[in-house]
């Protein structure tokens, strides 16, 4: 393969000229792996802009990268970015989003749901997450699939449930998958539920 480069606007819509306090992480499971330059990687910086560029990717390249910059006057910005490397060598091609997951936001106690729509020439395996953590099905979180459609319902919503979720498709020619932030709206009267009476012996 070619190389791969991704250019992220360091300042994320804030003011201030990047200085050279930014830096680049992998994200690795649970663990964030800062990246350095060396072998197949390399960083370049400019006045607005930082680039990540890897040559001849490979599988275990794919994965979220983080991009946290800094500006001269202290603001910090973050960017997220989802490499996906596609494997050709079974003559399949991965699956592909026709629609993908949107950021949203909902209040506290009531249900939601995260649609997406797949294109796939074969099965498709499609894998929920919330922060990083496989999302099973349970009392308030139900997996629906009806053709080509995908979605997972959610409810009651709960505080815990605020964060990143991601959609992961997989097939034979490789895999694909789409991020989204739910934001979790609290009204001023709500009451979280508490316990009236502790448990006894």
């Amino acid at each position: 393969m070619g190389s791969n480069c991704c250019k992220c606007d360091g300042t994320n819509g804030k003011s201030g000229a990047i200085s050279s306090g930014s830096s680049i992480y992998r994200k690795r499971k649970r663990d964030d792996l800062a990246l350095g330059e060396g072998g197949r990687i390399r960083m370049t910086e400019s006045k607005n802009a930082i680039q990540l560029a890897i040559e001849h990717v490979q599988r275990e390249d794919a994965g979220l990268y983080t991009l946290y910059a800094r500006s001269k006057n202290g603001d910090l910005a973050r960017k997220d970015i989802e490499l996906v490397v596609e494997d050709r060598s079974s003559g399949e091609d991965p699956p592909m989003f026709v629609k993908r997951l949107s950021d949203i936001s909902v209040k506290v106690g009531t249900r939601t749901r995260l649609l997406v729509e797949i294109r796939s020439s074969t099965d498709v395996k499609v894998t929920w997450y919330r922060n990083d953590r496989r999302i099973c099905e349970g009392d308030r979180i139900r997996t629906v699939h009806e053709g080509t459609f995908f979605c997972l319902e959610i409810g009651p919503v709960t505080l815990d449930d605020g964060g990143q979720w991601m959609c992961m498709a997989e097939n034979h020619g490789g895999r694909n998958s789409c991020l989204c932030h739910l934001n979790v709206l609290v009204p001023k009267a709500y009451k979280g539920p508490e316990f009236i009476e502790e448990l006894r012996a």
